[in-house]
């Protein structure tokens, strides 16, 4: 993500980038390597180690054109998703830029940037670049996500996981 940023940012002037959330105990170095684009970009870079909470999250993408979701390609957990940030970013109008396995990407691929766990990171700063860049792309696909959204609803997709429920509850002789 910082490599996105640092070529975002010195590519594009109109341009802000937000990094947040929990670090998971590498705080002090992802600062020490997150303080030279704050130098140089000043507030058009911001970060925030640690909990988000809600009200700043919902603002923050509300308020986003991109947002990225990328899980560790190292990770010994890669597992297919359904990842709620990416329902977020639809319903927000957002384009989702992923380095993750989700189920079915090809439900998504209209509004999205989508790259599986060995996509080179040059490949990905590259593609972001491209579309950071084309405004009418990120309007058309920003208007796809928002259109997209409405299919991953609770109201559309609640009376599925009541019928899922029902099904598991009633195949069992005593309760869960």
């Amino acid at each position: 993500m910082l490599k996105i940023a640092a070529d975002i940012l010195a590519h594009i002037p109109e341009t802000t980038f937000f990094i947040g959330g929990p670090s998971y105990g590498n705080d002090e170095e992802l600062q020490q390597m997150m303080i030279p684009l704050r130098e140089k970009y000043g507030t058009r870079f911001h970060f925030h180690l640690g909990y988000v909470g809600r009200n700043m999250a919902q603002r923050l993408t509300e308020d986003c054109h991109i947002g990225l979701l990328f899980i560790d390609p190292e990770t010994t957990y890669w597992i297919k998703s359904s990842p709620n940030k990416l329902y977020e970013y639809l319903r927000c109008g957002a384009i989702p830029v992923m380095r993750a396995s989700i189920e079915s990407p090809e439900s998504v691929s209209s509004c999205s940037l989508l790259f599986d766990r060995y996509t080179p990171e040059e490949e990905i700063v590259s593609s972001l670049r491209d579309l950071a860049t084309d405004p009418e792309r990120c309007r058309r696909m920003m208007e796809d996500a928002l259109t997209l959204s409405a299919q991953f609803t609770f109201n559309t997709v609640g009376p599925e996981y009541f019928r899922l429920y029902n099904r598991l509850w009633n195949g069992r002789s005593s309760p869960l």
